[in-house]
């Protein structure tokens, strides 16, 4: 025994261990505890003895595993457990980044590059550390401060389409706002060009001829109508209708009266300035809206088409192109409908009267050659 005389314990050492045990039981507290020995005794004599007392020292690992190593396993597993609930999460989120259409761009209040996560092919580059005036045209980098600092003032998210000119190309760029953090913005960048394209695509054919690429009837009858309640009159008006596609059309077929419909597109392209309303508003039919221009311009204007179109029959290309013109002046915007009807009914008129002197030199040619017969 432990206090038997001659034990090398004494008393103390089994108060020591009833005090541990006690100890640990009602306090709980995960920290390693030292036996206390007196130190002159031998560490032979005291291993004798707790040999001897197995049972004690027994109970008293087992209490304190129960109460210091088990709770010390939990934690770790809990530990290691998070650690791995973070590490999936960040994978996750990773992923997402990546495989996310748009970049990631991280800055401070001060226009300070936090981070940046660019797309592969990226049009624009930045730099941690840099501020974002160091990337950013002058010409854009203003609304793009303006929507920054609105996010961060009002917390609310804030979207921004921007355009950049890199050398002969131009780039449009959608920039999502999003406060993440009380002086930081997160910014989605997507490259939205193709987008832009194609519904400038859209729009041009919209109120565009495909096969002249002129104006089309909808876009001549939305400018006429837009006209109707400007201030820019007089406006002078010429209607021009392409002779002989009728024929070309059923003696040489649609694709030669089609190449015939291009070459009158282009002398009237050619003849008008890029401002002036060149549409074409039938099958065979042109109309030209010149806002501001009044007899002088419109006689010039006329002038200029005839002079044209003697040079482009003057190209042996198999097209022998002839308009019938009619024209008009709308000197208010209660003239206008009623000048477009007169250029109309003025184009008829000449396209009869040259009709009837070409049937009439047909007929002194034909009377021509029989007395030569």
């Amino acid at each position: 025994m432990l206090d038997q005389p001659g034990s090398n314990i004494t008393s103390k050492s089994i108060l020591a261990f009833r005090f541990i045990i006690i100890f640990v039981v009602s306090s709980g507290i995960a920290e390693m505890v030292e036996i206390y020995i007196e130190p002159h005794f031998s560490s032979s004599a005291l291993i004798f003895e707790l040999l001897e007392h197995s049972t004690l020292v027994s109970l008293l690992l087992l209490f304190m595993s129960k109460l210091v190593v088990n709770p010390m396993l939990r934690e770790m597993a809990l530990r290691r457990q998070s650690e791995q609930l973070l590490e999936r999460s960040e994978k996750k989120n990773r992923n997402i980044v990546e495989a996310m259409p748009d970049a990631v761009l991280r800055i401070a209040c001060d226009g300070t590059v936090i981070e940046y996560q660019p797309k592969q092919n990226a049009d624009l580059s930045f730099t941690a550390g840099t501020n974002v005036s160091d990337s950013l045209p002058a010409d854009v980098l203003v609304s793009f401060l303006n929507s920054m600092n609105s996010t961060l003032q009002d917390g609310d998210n804030h979207q921004i389409d921007l355009m950049f000119r890199q050398a002969a190309a131009v780039c449009y760029h959608v920039f999502n706002f999003v406060k993440s953090a009380d002086n930081e913005v997160t910014i989605f960048i997507r490259d939205i060009t193709r987008r832009k394209v194609y519904e400038e695509q859209l729009r041009h054919l919209s109120s565009h001829d495909v096969l002249t690429g002129l104006y089309n009837r909808t876009f001549y009858e939305a400018e006429l109508a837009r006209l109707a309640g400007s201030r820019r009159y007089p406006v002078s008006i010429i209607v021009i209708d392409l002779d002989g596609l009728k024929i070309t059309n059923d003696s040489c077929g649609h694709a030669a009266g089609d190449k015939m419909i291009c070459k009158a597109a282009g002398i009237l392209k050619s003849a008008f300035r890029a401002d002036d309303l060149v549409a074409r508003t039938g099958g065979d039919e042109f109309t030209v809206l010149l806002p501001e221009a009044g007899g002088e311009v419109l006689k010039a204007s006329v002038n200029r088409i005839g002079l044209l179109l003697d040079d482009a029959n003057n190209v042996e290309d198999g097209f022998f192109v002839q308009f019938s013109l009619g024209t008009a002046i709308a000197e208010t915007n209660e003239m206008l409908h009623e000048a477009v009807r007169m250029a109309d009914m003025r184009m008829y008129q000449n396209k009869a009267t040259r009709k009837s002197i070409s049937d009439n030199k047909d007929v002194h040619m034909k009377k021509f050659a029989e007395m030569m017969i």
